[in-house]
């Protein structure tokens, strides 16, 4: 978990994930506030239930599918994450399965996607 400041004043604390099979309708297992405010009480000690209000959702891209439906007896033939551009849309840099916070505080990520950003704008 992390904290994030808005614009517009708030902190957003989060996140969490969970593997959903069905990307039409990830809302409808979502965790009970009074869970995630127990979780959210080990990063900070003095927030109380009353202080959150459940924020957006979203699909995090993921490489790997599920730990319980891997087939362990095959390998694994792909990366952990992507850094690439698109090949039809040339000034569109996918950043995909990166695992939070790795996209938010990796500088060498950082610097890769800024020369790319570079090559694109020159």
């Amino acid at each position: 978990m992390h904290l994030t400041k808005t614009l517009a004043g708030n902190v957003l604390i989060g996140p969490n994930a969970r593997y959903v099979d069905d990307k039409s309708n990830y809302e409808r297992d979502r965790e009970p506030v009074e869970k995630f405010a127990l979780g959210a009480k080990h990063l900070l000690p003095g927030i109380e239930l009353q202080d959150l209000v459940p924020a957006y959702s979203g699909i995090r891209a993921k490489l790997i599918p599920p730990p319980n439906s891997l087939d362990h007896s095959k390998p694994i033939t792909f990366a952990d994450f992507i850094i690439q551009r698109d090949p039809q849309f040339p000034a569109v840099i996918h950043l995909i399965g990166i695992e939070s916070p790795g996209l938010t505080s990796a500088p060498s990520i950082a610097e890769h996607v800024a020369q790319m950003v570079a090559e694109i704008l020159d």
